[in-house]
């Protein structure tokens, strides 16, 4: 996420106040006070050459940017290695280098650290028009902590298989994760066997969608045991949830749940057995 200062007349009330809107920041994001508190109050010179640069709470896989409001490197220093200017705390191993005359970038070898504070210092020596009296500026950023959450919609009459029941659902992930790991965390059990999981994965990398299917219904009721456990990703989340199937003897209402499409209302109502069109 980019913090961006657009006026000019705004930027050295708004560094002013960097120093409080960190402590804030910090509270919400899972650090410390005291590792917050530790971040100095930025010259408010520092609002007459900056831009914005990336703030909040970011993912693993972020780079961090620095856009400076001025020209401050010349065009021999494109592209090539800035670490004079930037420095990291904790240290990451990774390269900063001026994309543009405005724009610094770090971009890490590896994934940040999850649930991490970092601490970015930008140095004043070698940024043409920045006087080089100026002490350096400071920000935090927060990684992202591994979490995630389940969602089941519940049993309905399968399709394609008769006599069988399937359940669909929606694992949503806190930050990009391996889809071979999500796939890790969700096991399902019935009639004493593993249940298959068919996976979709959306391209944002934080919404990974499933089906149970084949759970066939018998002469009495049977229990669906679904279970999830973070490990594979580092997240603390675990939980089970079970769903009775009913015998082939039974009809009955399974779910009924509000619904909005192409901007109509309706009520869904899942049944345990396919109706009859005619």
């Amino acid at each position: 996420m980019l913090n961006i200062v657009r006026a000019a007349t705004r930027r050295a009330a708004l560094l002013e106040l960097c120093g409080i809107v960190i402590l804030f920041g910090l509270a919400a994001c899972g650090g410390t006070k005291t590792e917050r508190a530790e971040v100095p109050r930025p010259d408010p010179l520092w609002g007459e050459f900056l831009e914005s640069h990336t703030s909040g709470v970011i993912s693993r896989q972020s780079t961090i940017r620095v856009l400076f409001a001025t020209d401050v490197a010349s065009p021999e220093r494109i592209g090539k290695d800035a670490a004079g200017i930037f420095t990291i705390e904790p240290s990451v191993e990774g390269s900063a280098a001026f994309t543009s005359a405005r724009e610094l970038v770090f971009t890490p070898r590896r994934e940040l650290a999850s649930a991490t504070t970092y601490r970015i210092s930008i140095k004043p020596v070698g940024l043409i028009g920045v006087p080089t009296t100026l002490r350096p500026f400071e920000f935090a950023v927060d990684v992202k902590r591994p979490e995630f959450e389940v969602s089941l919609g519940g049993l309905t009459n399968d399709p394609d298989q008769e006599r069988s029941m399937r359940v669909v659902g929606v694992l949503m992930t806190s930050d990009l994760e391996p889809q071979q790991k999500v796939e890790q965390l969700i096991a399902a059990t019935y009639q004493g066997r593993k249940v298959p999981i068919v996976w979709t994965h959306a391209p944002d990398g934080q919404r990974h969608e499933f089906v149970l299917r084949g759970l066939a219904r018998g002469e009495q009721e049977e229990t669906l045991r679904v279970s999830w456990n973070g490990t594979p990703i580092g997240a603390a989340n675990e939980g089970q949830t079970e769903l009775a199937v009913p015998a082939l003897d039974r009809f009955i209402i399974m779910r009924v749940s509000a619904k909005e499409e192409n901007g109509r209302r309706y009520i869904g109502v899942y049944f345990s057995d396919a109706l009859d069109r005619e």
